[in-house]
């Protein structure tokens, strides 16, 4: 996986994604239907109570996934939208 450890905080990880993806706050914005980078970049830059729902939509539109794996790797999941 990329650098950068595997103990993150949310925006973080969203800054490295953004920067992978060559992503602004307007074009993620655009990309999940909302008009506003502001709305965007709040919870992106947001240090702590990011909701998972925000960070999957997010995720989604930088082709990335919400994973939860137990801590001695033995199991993991892919967190999936409740609509599916």
């Amino acid at each position: 996986y990329m650098q950068g450890g595997k103990d993150m905080i949310p925006s973080k990880i969203n800054r490295m994604l953004m920067k992978i993806n060559n992503s602004t706050y307007q074009s993620l914005a655009d990309e999940i239907g909302n008009k506003s980078s502001t709305a965007v970049r709040n919870p992106l830059t947001r240090e702590t109570n990011m909701r998972i729902s925000s960070m999957k939509e997010l995720l989604d539109a930088m082709d990335a996934e919400l994973v939860v794996r137990t801590k001695d790797g033995k199991y993991e999941w892919v967190i999936e939208d409740a609509k599916k």
